[in-house]
C-alpha cells in the first residue's frame, strides 16, 4: 500500500500532488491520524504491527518515526485519541 500526499486549491477544489507515494509496511489495513494532525499510524496485519510516521506539515512527505511495535494477532484497526483534552 501507498500513501499520496495532496494540496487542495482553496477556490478551485483543484487537487495537486505534493510528493511521491509513501511505501507502508506489510499489508496496511488500517490508517489513523493524530488528533493534531502530526502523526499518521498504520496497522499491519501480515506482521501483527503498528507503524508511526510523521507527516510533514509543509509539504505531507511521510517519515518514520521509530520501529513498528508488535500489537497483537493480525490487527484489522487503530485509533488515536487525546489523553489531554
Amino acid at each position: 500500500m501507498r500513501v499520496l500526499a495532496y494540496s487542495i486549491h482553496s477556490q478551485t477544489g483543484e487537487l495537486t500532488s505534493e510528493e511521491s507515494p509513501t511505501a507502508l509496511p506489510g499489508y496496511a489495513t488500517s490508517l489513523a491520524i493524530s488528533p493534531d494532525g502530526r502523526f499518521l499510524y498504520c496497522t499491519d496485519t501480515t506482521g501483527a504491527a503498528v507503524s508511526g510516521f510523521e507527516i510533514n506539515r509543509d509539504h505531507g512527505a511521510l517519515a518514520a518515526m521509530t520501529e513498528s511495535f508488535v500489537a497483537g494477532t493480525s490487527p484489522v484497526g487503530i485509533t488515536v485519541v487525546s489523553l489531554t483534552g
